[in-house]
């Protein structure tokens, strides 16, 4: 168990996060601008602000709202996959 008591892998090697390609978000709720509710931590948006790869939150239908209130840091997400 590491940060947030997110379980990590015993690796200790740190990989650049300019050589990931793809990273794939949780979704609490979404609404139609592409705004994401995540967890509370602000993890995702830190990490995400200065990385230049594809990002894509997976989601349910009943997951989308009309609109989240957001705050200066909260990013949106470019491709929400939903079940439509």
């Amino acid at each position: 168990s590491g940060t947030y008591g997110i379980l990590e892998p015993h690796n200790n090697r740190l990989i650049n996060k300019n050589k990931i390609d793809l990273l794939i978000v949780p979704i609490v709720a979404y609404d139609k601008n592409h705004n994401r509710l995540g967890y509370g931590g602000g993890y995702y948006d830190r990490y995400l602000k200065d990385y230049c790869g594809n990002v894509i939150g997976l989601a349910f239908n009943f997951q989308q709202v009309e609109k989240l209130p957001v705050e200066k840091f909260d990013l949106p997400i470019k491709i929400i996959i939903d079940e439509k």
